[in-house]
């Protein structure tokens, strides 16, 4: 029994980490595809003019000056350049605006949303309770046990790396100097050195805390997941007083329902 639990649990887990959020870019509408379509196609003419001004600089480099032709053939496909680039951002901006200003646009996608964690929720229904108890359980550990690292990573080390990075950069002169003539000849240390390693430990403990938030973010969606269906600690009550979880509607009976009410 007891491996048959495992590999039920291991089965679950299994589950829970294939599952991913709603991603708006893979379920379009036709306008936000209007506007990646030029958007892809302003970056294609920006890639293009990019990589032959190069040529032509590289051209300028190895056989001297270019003839005028070739000088104004420059200059516009650099004007043609800047503005396909101009057009790429303006696309791209004009596609979030529609996510968050468009009703139709923002419906379409609230409903998506929607629709996709309550698929996920309710494949999570099929497994066994006492399974996603503990997975629950087990997720709930590990977001506090991460959440205690990001405390340390942004607390008591970050502080400290932070202050000797601002020591040594702003008194290199006064007190690195002198590290440095001490450590120079055994371990040939220069200013710029020191300076540098405490540079890097700075910047490698601010990825690792940004890593590590995220995974906290991804633990949260995972037991909202299990909330969603009916079956996590906030219905832990419920359990006790012998309810049993909601019934989850399909993501197409929700989008049906949704359109319904919107027309």
């Amino acid at each position: 029994m007891a491996s048959h639990a495992v590999r039920g649990d291991t089965t679950l887990f299994n589950a829970l980490q294939a599952m991913q959020p709603y991603k708006s870019s893979r379920f379009l509408t036709g306008l936000e595809r209007f506007f990646q379509q030029w958007s892809r196609r302003a970056l294609w003419v920006a890639v293009a003019g990019l990589g032959v001004m190069m040529l032509l600089g590289a051209v300028r480099f190895l056989a001297g000056p270019l003839p005028p032709v070739l000088k104004t053939t420059g200059l516009i496909l650099g004007l043609l350049d800047l503005i396909a680039w101009y057009v790429m951002l303006l696309a791209d901006a004009a596609a979030t605006f529609a996510q968050l200003a468009i009703r139709t646009v923002r419906d379409h996608h609230d409903r998506g949303h929607f629709a996709h964690d309550l698929d996920l929720a309710s494949s999570i229904r099929e497994y066994p309770r006492a399974s996603i108890a503990r997975a629950d359980a087990w997720l709930d550990q590990e977001a506090t046990g991460m959440e205690r690292r990001v405390s340390v990573l942004f607390g008591k080390e970050l502080a400290m790396v932070t202050l000797l990075t601002t020591l040594l950069t702003g008194k290199a002169n006064e007190i690195g100097s002198a590290v440095v003539a001490h450590l120079a000849p055994t371990f040939h240390t220069t200013p710029g050195m020191v300076t540098g390693a405490l540079c890097t430990a700075f910047v490698l403990l601010l990825i690792g805390a940004f890593r590590v938030k995220a995974r906290v973010g991804r633990i949260a969606y995972l037991r909202y997941l299990i909330r969603l269906a009916g079956l996590g600690d906030d219905n832990s009550n419920d359990s006790a007083n012998g309810m049993t979880a909601l019934d989850v509607p399909s993501p197409a009976q929700v989008i049906s329902l949704a359109d319904h009410r919107a027309g």
